[in-house]
């Protein structure tokens, strides 16, 4: 398959670059400022220079393409610079001018990156300390969220009316520390680079979406009554599942705290719907550190 990724020098653009040859397709990555020169380019990928906004010269790329996952964009550390009116033209009226070319030249497999920050804002607070699932309705709290969500929407109605199959991503933390450096963050609200892009890939190698958002977080064994707990008293609650967890996460420098029971999230729609599974785990990370325990009774969410 071949497939047109924009942001292909972001964090998430890297990640599907570098999965290309693993899942066997062609990619066309556009960026403004062109592949990392620190970065060797993975086989199977093509990096160009091109502003997104360029719409014409973006429909000739599409030409061809049988994918289209967009990555680009504002995102959170654009808060401080940029105001909701520039959120919403580049977030919304831009990806809509995108997916009407898309729709002219025949594309219609389209992944959309879109964020957790849609359910818990951008402190994490706003949902509250709960299990999130999509059928919850979106707190978010910041310009970044708002113009997340309406892109959902946009693209679940560009799916509605033009027929294409549109994914928005609700990708949680990725990209930001190595995963050897993730340990407790795995408990909740972050993924490795490499899992979030192989939901991209799945959201473009099957069709028929109708502009779902589906949520892409850690697996967690925890109910809520042990998230009420963790607030209080989290490396009890990690024992529990976990036993020995505690002093590999002490010898390793990483100690859990409240933080790790903000939200834990369903990701039972990924499952269904992608057949996507995070193959980097807290329980697997913590193997790669010598844990030798029991695997906990999978969650039922």
């Amino acid at each position: 398959m071949k497939i047109l990724v924009t942001g292909i020098n972001g964090r998430f653009g890297i990640a599907i670059a570098r999965l290309a040859a693993e899942r066997g397709h062609e990619i066309i990555g556009v960026s403004r400022s062109g592949w990392p020169d620190a970065q060797p380019l993975p086989p199977g990928v093509t990096s160009l220079k091109l502003d997104t906004a360029d719409i014409p010269a973006m429909t000739e790329l599409m030409q061809g393409c049988q994918g289209f996952i967009h990555t680009s964009g504002l995102h959170g550390s654009h808060l401080k610079t940029h105001t909701l009116g520039d959120f919403l033209d580049i977030n919304v009226t831009q990806v809509g001018r995108l997916l009407s070319a898309a729709h002219s030249v025949g594309l219609n497999r389209v992944c959309l990156s879109s964020t957790l920050q849609v359910h818990c804002g951008y402190t994490q607070r706003a949902s509250g300390s709960m299990i999130l699932e999509e059928s919850l309705p979106p707190r978010g709290d910041t310009a970044y969220s708002i113009s997340k969500r309406t892109m959902e929407i946009l693209g679940e109605e560009i799916a509605r009316v033009y027929g294409l199959s549109v994914v928005s991503l609700r990708l949680g933390a990725f990209g930001y520390l190595d995963d050897a450096a993730l340990g407790p963050k795995l408990l909740n609200l972050a993924i490795s680079a490499s899992d979030a892009a192989r939901a991209a890939y799945l959201a473009v190698e099957k069709s028929g979406f109708q502009g779902e958002a589906i949520i892409v977080a850690p697996s967690s064994p925890f109910r809520q009554p042990d998230i009420a707990e963790g607030l209080l008293n989290p490396e009890v609650v990690v024992e529990r599942y976990y036993p020995g967890a505690i002093a590999i996460l002490q010898r390793e420098g990483l100690p859990v705290t409240a933080a790790q029971f903000s939200s834990v999230c369903s990701i039972r729609r990924a499952r269904l719907l992608l057949g996507w599974e995070p193959q980097l785990t807290f329980e697997s990370w913590l193997r790669l550190k010598g844990w030798t325990g029991a695997s906990p009774q999978p969650e039922n969410h």
